[in-house]
C-alpha cells in the first residue's frame, strides 16, 4: 500500500521569555525536543502534538535514516548544529548542555556580572529519539484527552 513519505525535515518556531528560538531536524529520528532554561523546560517539539504522527518512510525505505542534521537557534540567534549517526537506532535521548552567552562570560557569570546560582542549570537541549515510524506503526496515536 502506497502511503505520501512524510517530509525530510521538520522546522519547529517557538517563543521562550518573548524571545524566538528555532529547530530544524529530521522527524525519523526525533520524537521530541525540549529546551531547558534558567530552571525551567519548554517543549519545542512533540511528535505527538505537531506531527507527523507517525513519520511515514518511503515505500523503498524499510528503517529510518541512520545519519541526519540537527540544527538548533536558540535565544539571541544561537545557532548549534551537529550530524547524528545511529546505526540501528542506539540513542535514547541527546543532552546538549550550552555555554552562556559571550556577553555572560565576558563578565564571569550572569549577565548582570553576578555569580552563577549552583541551582541554574543554564541551557539545556534534550532531544529525544522515539519517533512512531509508519511501517510499522502506521496508524495515529488517539488524539490526546483535555
Amino acid at each position: 500500500m502506497s502511503r505520501t513519505p512524510s517530509p525530510r525535515r521538520t522546522q519547529i518556531e517557538r517563543e521562550i521569555d518573548g524571545q524566538p528560538v528555532r529547530a530544524a531536524f529530521y522527524g525519523g529520528f526525533v520524537s521530541r525536543l525540549v529546551y531547558r532554561r534558567n530552571g525551567r523546560d519548554h517543549e519545542i517539539f512533540s511528535q505527538a502534538a505537531d506531527g507527523p504522527d507517525p513519520f511515514v518512510l518511503p515505500d523503498e525505505q524499510e528503517v529510518p535514516d541512520p545519519v541526519s542534521l540537527f540544527e538548533f537557534w536558540g535565544p539571541g540567534n544561537r545557532r548549534v548544529a551537529f550530524e547524528i549517526q545511529d546505526d540501528g537506532r542506539q540513542i535514547e535521548r541527546l543532552e546538549v548542555r550550552l555555554k552562556p552567552p559571550s556577553a555572560e562570560r565576558a563578565a564571569g557569570g550572569s549577565a548582570g556580572g553576578g555569580v552563577r546560582a549552583m541551582q541554574d542549570d543554564g541551557e539545556i537541549l534534550y532531544i529525544y529519539e522515539a519517533p512512531m515510524i509508519c511501517p510499522p506503526a502506521c496508524n495515529p496515536r488517539p488524539p490526546l484527552k483535555p
